[in-house]
């Protein structure tokens, strides 16, 4: 049952933020805009893990925030290579293979939490 908020944000949340971002058109603008947003999302999980998890060592919500910070930093930097792709005069093939292949990459921390998952049980 712990697994079940995880699942529903690597398996819905992260594909719907990635596709609502990759499917923008291609400029200069959203370039500027999403790759200020990805290093937005990893500052405010830097100060997360070294400003409130230190503040608040029993609580668990600065840890989730760092973890949710990196999480959509890491959904948002598939949407910024997805539109650097198709930025590129490229085959129309090629533009779907990248936008299939990074919705895909969105759901990769769910198998990183089950592997570690697994590693840590006897």
């Amino acid at each position: 049952m712990i697994y079940l908020p995880a699942f529903l944000l690597c398996f819905v949340a992260g594909p719907a933020i990635f596709w609502l971002t990759a499917r923008l058109r291609s400029s200069r603008g959203r370039f500027a805009a999403l790759w200020t947003l990805c290093v937005a999302m990893i500052c405010a999980a830097l100060l997360a893990r070294y400003a409130l998890v230190p503040a608040y060592p029993d609580s668990v919500l600065p840890g989730l925030a760092a973890l949710g910070s990196l999480w959509l930093a890491w959904v948002l930097v598939l949407a910024l290579a997805v539109l650097a792709v198709r930025a590129r005069p490229l085959p129309f093939a090629l533009h779907r293979t990248a936008f299939a292949l990074g919705a895909v990459g969105t759901t990769l921390p769910w198998f990183g939490l089950y592997a570690a998952d697994m590693v840590t049980k006897r």
